[in-house]
């Protein structure tokens, strides 16, 4: 009879095997079976949930201003203009701009015509006088443009660009 125990808890009699051994090797057991000790540990961190849930709903909510991050800061808006405007002071109207690759490249240029910078401006640095310095700048169709950045060393060769093995 000394293979059973009753469990305080459920006040039900089981069999040893359904008891935690003790660490110590003294032959004693837990004085709850393992499945009255589960539900203890379960009831623990659910109480301990719901005050932690309580906690944040007694917590003073502080309102913070929600807003929106700006696409481009106003310094940048400036010198985008202030470029704009010195695109068209060196290669006039935007309407006869013309793709300067056209000669060099045995394609039929599509796409829009805008600026690019032969020296990348990873490469040159971003101040704002290196976007507004005309003398690296051609233009060229998006086509090209995007043929540039896929073949940089034909691209090199073709004196479209600067790049970092020169």
């Amino acid at each position: 009879m000394t293979d059973v125990k009753k469990c305080p808890t459920c006040r039900e009699i089981k069999s040893v095997s359904e008891f935690t051994a003790r660490r110590d090797g003294s032959g004693k057991y837990a004085p709850r079976c393992n499945e009255c000790e589960r539900a203890k540990q379960v009831k623990k961190r659910n109480e301990a949930q719901e005050r932690q849930r309580e906690r944040q709903r007694n917590k003073p909510r502080t309102e913070m201003k929600r807003t929106t991050l700006k696409p481009m800061s106003d310094k940048r808006k400036l010198v985008n203009q202030q470029r704009r405007e010195a695109m068209l002071e060196a290669f006039g109207p935007r309407e006869k701009w013309t793709c300067m690759g056209q000669n060099k490249m045995p394609h039929k240029c599509f796409g829009g015509i805008n600026g690019h910078e032969i020296k990348s401006r990873s490469r040159a640095g971003r101040t704002d006088e290196n976007l507004l310095d005309m003398t690296g700048i051609i233009t060229i169709c998006d086509w090209l443009n995007g043929w540039i950045e896929d073949y940089p060393r034909e691209a090199h060769a073709l004196g479209l660009a600067k790049h970092a093995w020169e």
